[in-house]
């Protein structure tokens, strides 16, 4: 395809051909990797939650103190309505009960050791089904902060599961080019979210994917 004709397909995608992108991503495991938070928020907030809140249950595993505030903020400063997101289940791993949006649904330490938290994880979703749909959100943090041994209990947690849609977010750049790739393997999709030049406006690249999918824009 050539470049215009990629172009004139990004600025063209209407709202309906989007959610049938997003709508392939069902129980398939996804990573967005951003470098804007508020590209991230507009399409985690405004586009794949509203396409699977009405659909599936959500749960939203969140780590750390810091990435729920500015969680919430984000949701804020976005003009986006907390009680839209009542029905999400936050699954936080951290020191208090606050949470940005949806009711706690468990808490762990953030003090535990990496075994204990993904063993309690990997208990409290352990009767999951596949009509339910998990964001993991910090665990780029956790990863950069312990390692390969975080790698490892993502691969065994994922093993765990059955087929529920996930979605795994990262900041682009944070890792190794060996960790990147190991994560890139992990997943059946791997999305990158780019700013547009001169626009305010954000488009997805596909970098690495089990379906056939190009470059989307962000309505």
């Amino acid at each position: 395809m050539k470049e215009e004709d990629s172009n004139t397909t990004i600025k063209n995608m209407k709202e309906e051909d989007f959610e049938s992108i997003i709508s392939k991503f069902e129980g398939l495991k996804t990573r967005i990797k951003y470098r804007s938070s508020s590209a991230l928020g507009k399409l985690l907030f405004h586009k794949i939650l509203p396409y699977y809140l009405p659909k599936k249950a959500v749960y939203y595993v969140i780590y750390t103190e810091l990435k729920c505030k500015k969680l919430y903020r984000l949701t804020r400063l976005a003009g986006i309505d907390g009680k839209l997101y009542d029905s999400i289940k936050v699954i936080k791993i951290g020191k208090t009960d606050f949470v940005p949006f949806g009711r706690l649904y468990e808490i762990i330490s953030e003090t535990e050791n990496i075994d204990t938290i993904f063993s309690t994880l990997q208990s409290t979703l352990a009767n999951l089904t596949e009509d339910c749909i998990i964001i993991l959100c910090g665990f780029d943090i956790l990863i950069a902060l312990e390692g390969v041994q975080v790698l490892r209990k993502i691969r065994e947690f994922y093993e765990d599961l059955p087929d529920v849609t996930i979605f795994l977010t990262s900041r682009d750049g944070i890792y190794s080019d060996v960790i990147d790739k190991i994560l890139e393997d992990f997943h059946d999709i791997n999305l990158t979210i780019q700013q547009q030049e001169f626009s305010e406006s954000s488009f997805v690249t596909v970098e690495e994917s089990v379906l056939d999918i190009t470059s989307f824009p962000i309505p």
